[in-house]
């Protein structure tokens, strides 16, 4: 079995000694095991051996298509499918499985417990992710949330000091209860903002599984492969300049990443 050190061997030269030892110490919820489970692999090969891994949801066939799971772990809970994957990577990891949703009864304790909150809560759960953010906020908690957006990604940084709130960003009460409002209808509204800048192909398909959650269904939006791993990419890099000091957009800004875009326009003629 490798130690740690021999595990992050080959970050030197991006990451140095002195923020590697951060990592390795920083304490990381993962608020969502489905699109979560990318980002706790990156997370995790980066040397973030300390995770909290929290859904009450089983693996399905239909999520093999861009989430880290295999078709041995179908009908298991992601968190314990998950928490084996991690460590098959590196042993050592320090894993703990939370085998419930997040609610207004567990976020408190569950965030008084670590540094630093990755958020991909089904958008349909308004109380449970109200409440994450609430305790977060409360707290002092940065938190990242993170979605696959078509062939990229979109990512919110919340630094939850002297930053925008999520209620605030969504228009939500200030405080007391959420029971009753649209989350779907308040995150619509952020994407009708954002739809100049994004793929039409994105904001059709983000809007219909919006119109499905307006009913009550749970979320079922068309999402690949290589935007699940951006999600990852993306979140994981927040968080690493987060613990290196870094500046970093944070909400109202949003983080936007389209590869689609990215490989037709950010190129160079090495012709030329």
């Amino acid at each position: 079995m490798f130690d740690y050190e021999t595990f992050t061997l080959r970050n030197n030269g991006y990451i140095d000694k002195a923020l590697q030892a951060k990592i390795k110490e920083t304490k990381v919820l993962i608020a969502g095991c489905g699109m979560g489970s990318t980002i706790a692999e990156v997370m995790l090969r980066s040397g973030f051996v300390n995770l909290v891994l929290a859904d009450a949801d089983e693996v399905a066939e239909h999520n093999l298509n861009r989430q880290c799971f295999i078709n041995d772990d179908i009908n298991t809970p992601k968190t314990t499918a998950l928490s084996k994957r991690l460590k098959s990577i590196y042993p050592n990891a320090n894993i703990t499985e939370f085998n419930e949703f997040i609610g207004p009864d567990n976020a408190a304790e569950l965030i008084s417990n670590v540094d630093f909150i990755i958020d991909t809560i089904d958008f349909i759960d308004l109380p449970g992710v109200t409440s994450l953010y609430d305790n977060a906020s409360q707290q002092s908690k940065p938190v990242v949330s993170a979605i696959n957006a078509g062939y990229g990604a979109i990512a919110l940084y919340y630094p939850h000091i002297n930053s925008c709130t999520f209620r605030q960003l969504f228009g939500l009460p200030e405080s007391g209860s959420v029971e009753g409002i649209s989350y779907a209808e308040k995150y619509m509204s952020i994407i009708k903002h954002l739809a100049k800048y994004l793929n039409p192909q994105i904001v059709t398909e983000m809007s219909k599984a919006l119109g499905f959650m307006e009913d009550g269904k749970p979320c079922p939006a068309s999402q690949i492969s290589p935007g699940s791993y951006t999600a990852g990419t993306l979140a994981t890099t927040i968080v690493i300049k987060h613990l290196a000091g870094e500046t970093i957009a944070a909400v109202p800004k949003i983080i936007m990443l389209d590869l689609a875009t990215t490989i037709k326009e950010s190129v160079i003629d090495l012709q030329q």
